[in-house]
């Protein structure tokens, strides 16, 4: 799922059972990106970062249940 603000774009990406978030912030130009973050991740944080961040692709119903309950850090 991707979600993008006014020069962010947050990206939640399952893997292995794993939920990773991407953050990449672009230049006001938009001639180059940067990744300000990668983190594993849990749903319940994303259910609460895409309420800050609308969707432009996908929806939480890609983003599959935690595998275990960590805190995701």
């Amino acid at each position: 799922m991707v979600g993008k603000g006014e020069r962010r774009a947050m990206l939640l990406y399952p893997s292995g059972g794993r939920l990773y978030r991407a953050v990449v912030k672009t230049t006001q130009d938009g001639s180059e990106n940067y990744l300000l973050s990668f983190h594993r991740y849990t749903k319940k944080k994303a259910l609460r970062a895409v309420r800050k961040l609308p969707p432009i692709f996908g929806d939480m119903a890609d983003i599959p249940d935690d595998e275990d309950q960590g805190d995701g850090n």
